[in-house]
């Protein structure tokens, strides 16, 4: 029988925001751009700061700075200029905020899947068959008084439930709440 482990080592490579920003980038390289084409314009801080500078000086857009290693939305925040960024000595990863997200209700929201990986090479990955939709609790802006507002941005439960609003969503029957199961969003889209 084999050892069990609940991480293979050397995954943190995808895990980590500032390394798989760069993994990704090297994906491109080995394997087009037009392969690897679906995550925004992206900057690990502070080795491309000055890239970073010049990007956002020809943008109007607002990004969003992530510390590499957070979880629960800790230390993620909005910014339009490059003064509100901060410490540009602490590593950090800045992308480009997409400002046209599909909406549910008026509010963002993510999807969490559930994979089992019991092996590298060769692959296996067993997904389970439901996950989570997690919602922020306030309607969708990009309105620049709004960017600091993390109920409206981060979709995060841990976050979302010291909003008054927040609410659990129990029933599969109805599409209430913000936080439900994948098979509800499922029905839902249907």
């Amino acid at each position: 029988s084999g050892a069990k482990i609940s991480s293979f080592p050397g995954t943190n490579s995808i895990c980590r925001k500032d390394l798989l920003c760069r993994n990704y980038r090297y994906s491109q390289q080995k394997f087009g751009e037009k392969c690897f084409d679906f995550l925004p314009e992206t900057f690990n801080i502070p080795e491309e700061w000055n890239l970073l500078k010049k990007t956002m000086a020809r943008s109007k857009s607002a990004w969003i700075v992530k510390p590499p290693t957070g979880f629960a939305g800790k230390g993620i925040r909005l910014v339009s200029k490059t003064n509100q960024i901060g410490d540009i000595q602490s590593t950090m990863t800045v992308q480009k905020y997409v400002m046209n997200p599909f909406l549910i209700r008026g509010l963002k929201f993510d999807i969490r899947l559930y994979v089992l990986m019991t092996s590298i090479d060769p692959l296996k990955i067993y997904l389970y068959n439901d996950g989570l939709v997690r919602f922020a609790t306030e309607p969708f802006s990009t309105k620049e008084e709004d960017l600091g507002n993390k109920f409206i941005h981060i979709t995060n439960t841990n976050l979302n439930k010291d909003n008054t609003v927040f609410s659990y969503s129990d029933d599969l029957d109805q599409f209430e709440g913000h936080k439900w199961s994948l098979k509800t969003l499922l029905r839902f889209l249907k």
